[in-house]
């Protein structure tokens, strides 16, 4: 998918196509007149925690956040991270 986007020179924006519920993975077929589109919608959070947990040591990290002397404070990215922060710091550790 990343190499076909370096080719991309343009892109089109369907008019009366229905919004498909981007919070909630699955498979959607949308019509648009005789045109159809299947649409992906996946979540890559379970990936993302997975990679974390390949990349730093969580014991260690989960030691750490558990110590009363420490605090720590995480800047989503205006939500765009959030997902991802609430799976690794929420669940994870």
């Amino acid at each position: 998918v990343y190499a076909h986007t370096k080719d991309m020179r343009e892109y089109r924006i369907a008019r009366g196509v229905p919004d498909v519920d981007l919070a909630h993975a699955g498979e959607h077929e949308l019509v648009c007149g005789d045109a159809k589109l299947h649409v992906s919608v996946v979540d890559t959070t379970d990936d993302y925690a997975a990679l974390v947990a390949k990349c730093f040591d969580m014991d260690a990290l989960r030691e750490l956040v558990a110590r009363p002397d420490f605090e720590l404070v995480v800047d989503a990215m205006h939500g765009a991270a959030g997902p991802y922060v609430k799976k690794v710091l929420g669940e994870i550790l």
